[in-house]
């Protein structure tokens, strides 16, 4: 089974996150922000390992936040609906 490219994006962009740039987490918000749009077209095992993404994020929201706020990064500009924007503030 071949994994979308942005889930494997997503996925590697969230795992260990606080050990790269700002810039780089906020890179794998807006692939999340893509995934969104397409969710309804993943298959059970990608939405699976978006969910177990979406998790690890939930878990790590506080570290989240301030890794964003290391670049004064205003994430009140994005959707709420997109909470993956908002986690951990």
């Amino acid at each position: 089974m071949e994994i979308r490219r942005e889930v494997i994006s997503y996925i590697g962009g969230i795992k260990d996150f606080e050990k790269v740039s700002p810039f780089e987490l906020v890179d794998t918000l807006m692939v999340r922000d893509e995934l969104e749009k397409i969710i309804s077209e993943l298959n059970s095992g990608e939405l699976r390992k978006v969910e177990e993404a979406d998790n690890e994020l939930k878990s790590k929201g506080k570290l989240a936040h301030e890794h964003l706020m290391k670049i004064e990064y205003k994430t009140h500009k994005e959707p709420k609906e997109n909470w993956w924007w908002h986690v951990g503030e």
